[in-house]
């Protein structure tokens, strides 16, 4: 059967299998898929309704947040003023907020304030006995510590209620007791939910027994790790439902959504009228496909393959086929007589590529050495033969194992097991320091860079070596400099420590013939400054890098080392320190250091007077933390603060301006905060250094 008669056959059967497998298509896969679409798009759409009401339920949650989180109601609910209620608690809240309950408890269970109201009403009521008996201290409304939100199940119907601690407007503790919020989800507000979605929605109790059949259908087919339900009405409605927890993770009730079949239907009507379509097309595509092959393709097709036979007879690589037009066959003959015109030249560049590559390699300034792969060498070039004084006679076929020690094979075996290739590209290049040995047995320092591959079943390695001698002997040099350098700096940091301990010493010895107070103090503020910097000295001393400090162990023993110096019992005056673990330089952990110095000193001589000993609680609190690219330092206490008068910026106290001098130096800001208590805030950068020695 000739091309003609086998292309005309092919045609014919490829058209009705085509009708055939199209048709089938479409009733199975493309129906399936069609199916699949509308269970997924009605999966988004019960998904779209429980992220609204979960979306209801967070704005709730927020709106509790700012009324929990807030000054008044943290009085409110330990005085019960009468004043909070008139001004927060009117109907009108109610209304804006969209409430139809607000409950206060405190810390003992007690209601101090409860009230519902009926939005549609405008009236309010007291708190229904159903909502009281989740009122009670093991309820898990009351018992969790960052607040509840979900939805109960009430005689009523379903509410979404949130509660929230009762705290400070800075989110401070104790809590001093619960604030409830909740909504009813009646109908007003599932046709607003509906309305959103822009389906039907409907809610009924998972435990009615008197449930419709399609609700029970679901009900048994969902489950806590299987939450959505997809099934359809009948052939105009499909329905998609939902597994809705209460605040207890117990299933409450069934969320329904209900949508029409609109494309399922057009689909079916439309698929008739494609197939029939389709058949026409194909059978005039068939005809016209046929008389295009033949002029077109078919009559090249016998003149190629009759060129190619006279070609492959004469054996003359010059004879080249006949063509015409700019068709894909044009452009195979062309192909074909750029193909016989690449084999007419290819040996001459494969030579003219071997004495290019043998030239590159002979003038590499590393030696390269090729070995096959049983590790005879094979190529050997004139850096080789600099490098290692073996001639390229003495090597050739010699093993590669008499350049280097043993040490080298398990590298050398390790490359040749695994051959480059696309798979394993991370193998390319594997550097590696050894030493070597030159013909007469001395040895020298190289690096050596690596690679086998494989060509058929045969492997080849290939090694591309620097001679690494004297570049060795400048590194240890280099080493032995930054040692002597680091013994240096560290007797540096201990020679200035030494001396600060003598000029503490120096101070403690003078301080003990003054009988002036004042002057007695001057002297103990200067001792402990200079302290707080020769305990730097110290720690840098002992640091691993002599040039940054761990600040968090340096606090703690400063702040020690003055409730010793002022003779402050830690059972008087408590000390609360949280600090992170960052390192400062000497540069920056000085002036801080100075600061803590400062201010602590300031809390204990001044903070705690003895006509205030019964204090609730006498305590000095330090914190040191990240903010982000910068440091914060808080210093405060709890003692009787600062007079209301202390203008920080412009006060002309010695400490004061000290501490403001303190923070300039080290590109920081300061704020002081009273409000009873005395706190300063200082953010500030680390400065930056250039050390000798590296941490």
């Amino acid at each position: 059967m000739k091309l003609r008669e086998k292309t005309l056959v092919l045609l014919g059967i490829t058209i009705i299998c085509s009708i055939i497998v199209i048709y089938m298509a479409s009733n199975v896969v493309l129906m399936g898929g069609f199916q699949t679409l509308e269970e997924q798009n009605t999966l988004q759409n019960i998904q779209l309704a429980t992220n609204m009401l979960s979306g209801e339920i967070s704005d709730l949650n927020k709106t509790i947040n700012d009324w929990a989180v807030w000054d008044d109601t943290y009085i409110f609910i330990q005085n019960h003023n009468s004043r909070y209620i008139q001004s927060n608690l009117l109907n009108s809240t109610f209304t804006g907020l969209k409430l139809n309950l607000v409950i206060y408890v405190d810390n003992s269970g007690n209601i101090v304030y409860g009230k519902e109201f009926d939005l549609q009403k405008k009236e309010e009521k007291p708190v229904s006995a159903s909502i009281k008996k989740y009122i009670s201290k093991d309820n898990i409304l009351l018992s969790s510590q960052d607040g509840v939100k979900g939805i109960i199940m009430l005689p009523e119907g379903p509410m979404i209620i949130v509660s929230h601690p009762i705290l400070t407007s800075n989110g401070d503790g104790p809590s001093r007791g619960t604030l409830i919020f909740g909504r009813y989800l009646n109908d007003v507000e599932i046709q607003h939910l509906s309305g959103e979605i822009q389906s039907s929605l409907t809610l009924v109790s998972y435990n009615d027994s008197n449930m419709p059949a399609d609700f029970q259908t679901a009900r048994d087919s969902m489950s806590q790790s299987s939450p959505f339900f997809i099934k359809a009405i009948n052939d105009s409605y499909i329905a998609g439902y939902a597994l809705i927890n209460d605040i207890n993770g117990k299933p409450a009730f069934i969320l329904k959504t209900e949508r029409p079949r609109g494309f399922y239907k057009e689909y079916q009507n439309t698929l008739s009228y494609f197939i029939a379509s389709l058949l026409i097309i194909c059978c005039l595509l068939a005809v016209i496909t046929l008389i295009y092959l033949d002029r077109s393709i078919l009559s090249k097709l016998s003149r190629f393959s009759r060129d190619i036979s006279i070609i492959g007879k004469k054996g003359d690589l010059s004879t080249r086929i006949l063509t015409d037009g700019e068709d894909e066959l044009s452009s195979l003959a062309e192909s074909i007589n750029g193909m016989l015109s690449r084999i007419e030249t290819s040996q001459d560049q494969l030579k003219k590529s071997e004495l290019e590559f043998r030239s590159l390699v002979e003038l590499a300034n590393n030696s390269i050495i090729l070995t096959d792969s049983k590790g005879k060498i094979i190529l050997w070039n004139k850096s080789a033969q600099r490098m290692f004084r073996y001639s390229e006679n003495e090597i050739l076929g010699k093993p590669i194992s008499i350049l280097f020690p043993d040490e080298y094979h398990e590298s050398y075996q390790k490359v040749m097991d695994n051959p480059y290739n696309s798979a394993n590209s991370q193998n390319m290049g594997i550097i590696c320091d050894s030493y070597g040995f030159k013909k007469d047995k001395s040895r020298i320092m190289v690096e050596i860079s690596h690679i086998s591959w494989k060509i058929k079943k045969e492997k080849f390695y290939c090694a591309i070596i620097r001679d690494t001698t004297d570049s060795k002997q400048a590194e240890n040099e280099i080493k032995e400099s930054l040692r002597e350098k680091e013994a240096l700096l560290m007797e540096i940091h201990h020679r200035v420590k030494n001396n600060m301990q003598i000029i503490s010493s120096l101070l403690s010895l003078q301080s003990r013939y003054i009988k002036d107070k004042d002057a007695f103090e001057v002297f103990k503020e200067s001792q402990n400054r200079v302290k707080s910097m020769a305990m730097i000295h110290e720690r840098l001393y002992n640091s691993k890098g002599l040039a940054k400090i761990d600040f968090a162990g340096y606090i703690k023993n400063l702040v020690d080392d003055l409730f010793d110096s002022y003779g402050v019992n830690h059972d008087d005056v408590k000390i609360d320190i949280s600090a992170d673990k960052i390192f400062l330089n000497a540069d920056t952990a000085i002036p801080v250091g100075l600061i803590i110095n400062e201010l602590v000193t300031n809390s204990l001589k001044y903070a705690f007077p003895a006509e205030n000993s019964d204090h609730e609680e006498n305590r000095i609190y330090i914190k040191f933390h990240r903010n982000n690219k910068n440091i914060l330092l808080v210093v405060g206490d709890t003692g009787i603060g600062l007079p209301e008068d202390v203008d920080l910026q412009h006060s002309e106290t010695l400490g004061l301006r000290l501490i403001r001098s303190l923070v300039d130096q080290i590109n920081g800001t300061v704020e002081l905060r009273g409000n009873g208590q005395t706190e300063f805030r200082i953010i500030f950068t680390q400065i930056e250094q250039n050390s000798p020695v590296n941490n």
